[in-house]
């Protein structure tokens, strides 16, 4: 089952993608409301999701979102860490429990001693009870 030219607002752009979803396809669904015209968006995943960050590059901070999905018990552990390029563990930006939404975290460039970090590109990965997922960033100084 798929729906065509479904019109979605995107969080990150702030504009409206016109976009096909097919139900077969992993992706992360809202619920949509109207009020006074505009599109309201309630996050309510689906799956659990690693979005990229933003600004990317980013000097000095940038913002990690990821989407959890309907735990089953109302929350879901959630790991969001910090690597090097040498796969070493930089900082441990999330390490709790989560409801379902979309949520965010800042990241302004330090390790889990408060020392500023060297420029360079950095992996940070997001750990559920359900997979993980890692995306790559680039620190600009």
């Amino acid at each position: 089952m798929s729906l065509s030219n479904f019109m979605v607002y995107e969080h990150n752009s702030r504009s409206f993608q016109n976009i096909n979803l097919d139900f077969g396809q992993k992706e992360i669904f809202y619920k949509v409301s109207f009020r006074d015209e505009e599109i309201i968006k309630e996050a309510t995943p689906y799956i659990t999701k690693l979005e990229g960050n933003f600004p990317n590059p980013f000097n000095p901070s940038t913002t990690i979102e990821f989407g959890v999905r309907n735990a089953e018990f109302g929350y879901e552990h959630v790991n969001v860490t910090i690597y090097n390029i040498r796969g070493q563990a930089v900082k441990t930006l999330v390490n709790g429990y989560f409801g379902a939404g979309v949520h965010s975290v800042v990241w302004n460039g330090d390790d889990d001693n408060g020392r500023s970090v060297a420029s360079g590109i950095y992996f940070y990965r997001l750990e559920t009870s359900t997979g993980s997922e890692v995306r790559r960033m680039l620190l600009m100084k």
